[in-house]
């Protein structure tokens, strides 16, 4: 995978850093974020291509900030990869209702997470500037 976009919402230090490095080794532009505050003004000005979504925050839940995402005309056209430490019907109906493009549980899997990119990569062309190989 080569120049995808990348944002990562994740609370964690250590799993946020683990993600990063294993994103920009295969080749990805990352931004990271502690939260959903951050993330909404890192979305205007970096343009993920894709974004890895922790959805067990405890103030402002996952699903809420891709909700409002959703909801904006730029935000609703990226996909987005849940990430979880449930591994529940409940859990992936909410991700599928939301529309994520998958959902990923921990422990974090960076072959997993690349092949989910991936796939959201080739599926979705979403910016107007040369659409990512794979």
């Amino acid at each position: 995978m080569s120049h995808g976009r990348i944002l990562i919402v994740e609370p964690d230090p250590a799993s946020r850093r683990d993600l990063v490095a294993a994103l920009q080794r295969s080749g990805c532009v990352v931004r990271a974020v502690a939260g959903a505050s951050a993330a909404s003004s890192v979305v205007l000005r970096f343009r993920p291509d894709v974004i890895l979504l922790d959805v067990d925050a405890p103030r402002y839940s996952g699903p809420d900030f891709h909700e409002c995402l959703r909801s904006t005309r730029r935000g609703g056209r990226i996909p987005v990869v849940y990430l979880s430490s449930e591994d529940s019907w409940i859990q992936r109906e909410t991700a599928q209702q939301q529309g994520a493009v998958a959902l990923i549980t921990r422990p974090l899997d960076s072959a997993e997470i690349i092949n989910a990119i991936r796939d959201a990569l080739t599926a979705f062309a979403i910016h107007d500037h040369t659409p990512v190989t794979v």
